[in-house]
């Protein structure tokens, strides 16, 4: 542990070891979503979703919901349908072609007047109540029992690709795909609208059209730790009051308010105490008491904590 300051402004180390064990587990309940085909990892999420109701022939690629969100600086979309999503030619019912192309719209400026508008499809209505103006198409397209066609367009121009071979997992009904925003040119904290449709030449290319909602391009956030700690210190300011910590997105939020002053000034600094204040944020990471930098005493002197533990990180 390395030190070189007086003991006089040590901090409420009571505070301090708190936060590591509730911090933790605010960490621990924000879910991460793994591209390995397993979907049990979007339970939780909060996502924009939209359900559609059964309407093609074809008893597999009619799509049953759309689900997007944004962990991180990564849009993270799923699509769950009626049976299968990628059939093998096998499962292909009789009569019917192994060719699904699937793509969920976005409208990135909330306009229908501009890009792709979906109120109709050549030429025939869709009858979906809130149609958008698509500027970003994100396909996934099956045919013949393979991959065919995994990009991201600009729906004006579909031979300008903004992204090719996306990262994505298919299992049984639901096709999982992962993209980083600023390849698809979105930005965290944009509002959009996003939809989808399924066009496929297994049911003589009939068209399944999903209504939108709404999506706010942020990463969901972990419910904050923060631990009090009781004035304890013989200095008015510089007190440990309050710890307290959030994940946003990939970032750490750390926060600290002390009694009197966190920084003051050398003339707000009480007669016979010193201007030097160092303070620390403890981090547990391995939930061991017997690695790292143990709390339980400090230079000898017992901490009197109630829960101390083994600090593998220190702010």
């Amino acid at each position: 542990m390395n030190k070189n300051h007086s003991n006089r402004n040590k901090l409420g180390m009571a505070a301090l070891t708190l936060l590591a064990a509730v911090f933790m587990g605010a960490m621990s309940a924000n879910a991460q979503i793994v591209i390995d085909g397993h979907f049990a990892d979007w339970d939780g999420i909060n996502a924009a979703t939209v359900d559609d109701a059964k309407d093609m022939a074809d008893p597999s690629g009619d799509i049953r919901q759309i689900q997007a969100h944004v962990e991180g600086d990564n849009l993270h979309l799923s699509m769950t349908v009626d049976g299968i999503a990628a059939p093998s030619v096998g499962d292909t019912p009789e009569g019917m072609n192994n060719r699904y192309y699937y793509h969920w719209l976005f409208d990135t400026d909330s306009d229908i007047a501009t890009g792709f508008k979906n109120d109709a499809y050549e030429g025939n209505p869709t009858g979906l109540a809130k149609p958008i103006g698509a500027d970003l198409v994100v396909q996934f397209g099956w045919r013949d029992g393979k991959p065919n066609g995994v990009y991201a367009y600009d729906p004006v121009d579909d031979d300008v690709h903004l992204v090719d071979d996306y990262t994505f997992s298919v299992s049984g009904d639901t096709i999982s795909a992962v993209i980083a925003l600023s390849d698809l040119k979105l930005t965290e904290g944009q509002e959009v609208r996003y939809s989808a449709f399924q066009e496929g030449a297994s049911d003589g290319w009939a068209v399944d059209f999903v209504e939108s909602a709404s999506l706010t391009l942020s990463g969901p956030v972990s419910p904050a730790a923060s631990v009090n700690d009781p004035a304890d210190m013989a200095d008015s300011s510089g007190d440990i009051k309050n710890i307290s910590a959030v994940v946003k997105g990939d970032n750490l939020h750390l926060s600290m308010t002390v009694h009197g002053i966190a920084a003051p000034s050398v003339d707000d600094t009480p007669e016979g105490m010193n201007n030097r204040y160092y303070y620390h944020w403890l981090f547990d990471t391995d939930n061991d008491i017997a690695t790292g930098f143990k709390n339980d005493a400090y230079e000898g002197n017992p901490t009197g904590l109630a829960k101390p533990i083994g600090a593998d990180l220190v702010v």
